[in-house]
């Protein structure tokens, strides 16, 4: 790939996420900010127990998706104490995927790191495991070393996206990963391609 090419990809890249300001986001985050939002996926709560610096009431998101990544990026870092929970480190632009799969592009040219976020209180690569909304807790599982732990919040947005429908089709939902790939995340794209190129080799053999 040129180097035109690359600057090519690069500022449609960039135009790409100047449009991640949905509207559903930017209202959830102007009202937050504005401490009007009443909505479903925000519980609020008095701050007498939060015990942030600053006294700023904490922001937990779940998700580092599209609206979770906008939300965590346009919250002000100086009134709120933001903190992210996704088992992903990474936003991904999903509708570049299928380019991933066939080597049109390289897989970092479509995500964008948590760390990039400015102002982030604290991310944690983990799994939401269960919500105790009367204690305001969210109880949370550790990716790779399995220890579970809790993140207390004083504001909470889910943002956790959802998984394909396979609409019951015998066999989809047990051989997902082996010969059935979706292409919602990057790992299924990098085995996508392992398992085209495999095939291919086989066929040319």
């Amino acid at each position: 790939m040129d180097v035109a090419c690359r600057f090519s990809l690069a500022f449609k890249r960039n135009k790409f996420q100047a449009h991640l300001n949905m509207w559903k986001t930017k209202v959830l985050a102007d009202r937050l900010s504005r401490g009007k939002w009443k909505g479903p996926l925000v519980s609020s709560v008095a701050n007498n127990f939060s015990t942030m610096p600053q006294n700023r009431p904490r922001v937990v998101i779940l998700g580092s998706g599209w609206g979770g990544n906008t939300l965590a990026r346009r919250l002000d870092k100086k009134r709120y104490d933001v903190r992210l929970i996704s088992p992903a480190n990474h936003f991904l632009f999903t509708p570049l995927l299928p380019s991933t799969a066939v080597g049109t592009l390289e897989f970092r040219a479509i995500q964008e790191p948590v760390r990039t976020i400015k102002g982030l209180g604290e991310y944690y690569q983990a799994k939401a495991r269960g919500l105790d909304t009367e204690k305001q807790i969210v109880e949370c599982e550790d990716l790779f070393k399995n220890k579970k732990f809790k993140v207390q919040y004083d504001y909470l947005c889910i943002a956790a996206g959802n998984k394909t429908n396979t609409f019951n089709t015998p066999g989809v939902a047990e051989r997902e990963g082996h010969e059935v790939f979706f292409l919602k995340a990057s790992l299924s794209c990098t085995c996508n391609k392992k398992s085209c190129a495999g095939m291919l080799r086989t066929c040319l053999q």
